[in-house]
């Protein structure tokens, strides 16, 4: 049984820089869609001063938001070549970069049983540690 911290984690929750990385990498895409959708949104409105200005800030904040998510795009396809095992890099893949649920995960690695989803997630987060370590592993910057 795993201890539980104060915040209700596991103690093996708590210290996990590759699950990090790629949350991160997965929120700051998702922020990009939001910023790229809101400047959709205000392109339809009628023109003018204030729109034009809100719609330079965003844009801005999307070229930004560009270039680090290239920067993280590279740390997480050289911790995922880093995975030796093709299941592993797979499922990490399809869950944090594709956004697939495990159902389908495990449906397209060819696993029958659903209860086997958190030892290929625990088993592929510890590989891509692993990863991140042998490439000096920090995932900050």
């Amino acid at each position: 049984m795993a201890k539980i911290n104060k915040v209700g984690r596991a103690a093996h929750q708590l210290h996990n820089p590759a699950r990090d990385l790629l949350y991160e990498y997965a929120d700051l895409q998702r922020e990009l869609d939001l910023q790229i959708n809101e400047v959709e949104e205000l392109e339809g409105m009628e023109p003018d001063r204030l729109r034009d200005e809100l719609i330079a800030r965003i844009q801005k904040r999307i070229e930004c938001g560009i270039e680090r998510e290239r920067l993280l795009r590279e740390k997480v396809d050289a911790m995922l070549a880093g995975i030796k095992m093709p299941k592993h890099r797979e499922a990490l893949t399809r869950r944090y970069i594709d956004g697939e649920d495990w159902p389908e995960i495990l449906e397209a690695l060819g696993i029958k049983e659903k209860r086997k989803a958190p030892a290929l997630h625990k088993c592929a987060l510890r590989a891509a540690n692993r990863s991140l370590e042998r490439l000096g592993g920090s995932c900050r910057e």
